[in-house]
């Protein structure tokens, strides 16, 4: 394997860890979110679109299908 492409995998593999550690860091904050809600409903169609259609515009090459799945996982 060339050096190129061992830094490259390298470079994919932080920012993977980086990517759990922010989603579960998000998934506590979620948590928290519901247990303030005092037993509200805690999923809300309108702030998902609402999220969905912030992040579409920070990243016009993914299309907010992708997002959405993503965020819906």
């Amino acid at each position: 394997m060339s050096d190129k492409l061992h830094k490259l995998r390298d470079a994919i593999d932080q920012i993977d860890a980086e990517i759990l550690q922010l989603i579960a860091h998000r998934m506590t904050l979620s948590d928290e979110v519901i247990a303030a809600k005092n037993g509200e409903a805690a999923f809300r169609p309108g702030r998902e679109a609402v999220l969905v259609r912030r992040l579409a515009a920070m990243d016009s090459d993914m299309a907010p299908a992708v997002l959405l799945g993503i965020w819906r996982q």
